[in-house]
């Protein structure tokens, strides 16, 4: 008896987990109404390090944009998102990537970032990449990559 109470509790946590997975990974990315994820609303494509600065205020002051490519890392105070990497071509910025919790869930956040990617981008993940950890997709040309490397999930977007 003791065996099946303590299972019960465990799936009823873990079920807990992944609703909270899904509704904190929803906060970030938001609706389809933007092409941006919420969570970096304020950024623009083409923008220096110094006004994305304005933005992000923890964007370290050695990224000057000088460089063919100069990646700037913000630490994020989220529960499930524990960065921004901001990259910059030429001094400007065209890329975001979204770096999440090592203890997020990876089976929760596979499932919740499927779903909400395909409803975001309204685009479909084909058929042979649904079970994938790395789906790429190509919504109005810009690309949006979900991947798992070695520890962690990051989801890649090629800012409008």
């Amino acid at each position: 008896m003791r065996m099946t109470a303590a299972w019960v509790l465990l799936a009823v946590t873990t079920a807990a987990a992944a609703e909270d997975v899904e509704g904190r990974l929803a906060g970030l990315l938001g609706d389809s109404s933007s092409p941006k994820p919420t969570v970096v609303a304020g950024l623009k494509t083409g923008m220096t390090p110094a006004e994305a600065r304005k933005v992000f205020p923890g964007l370290p002051a050695s990224v000057k944009g000088q460089a063919a490519y100069e990646p700037g890392r913000v630490e994020m105070k989220d529960p499930l998102l524990e960065a921004l990497e901001l990259k910059f071509h030429g001094g400007r910025l065209n890329t975001v990537v979204l770096v999440f919790r090592r203890d997020v869930d990876r089976e929760a956040f596979k499932a919740a970032s499927l779903k909400l990617i395909e409803k975001k981008w309204s685009v479909p993940v084909p058929a042979a990449e649904r079970k994938q950890d790395m789906i790429t997709l190509m919504p109005g040309g810009r690309g949006v990559q979900r991947s798992f490397l070695v520890d962690h999930w990051e989801l890649e977007v090629e800012l409008p």
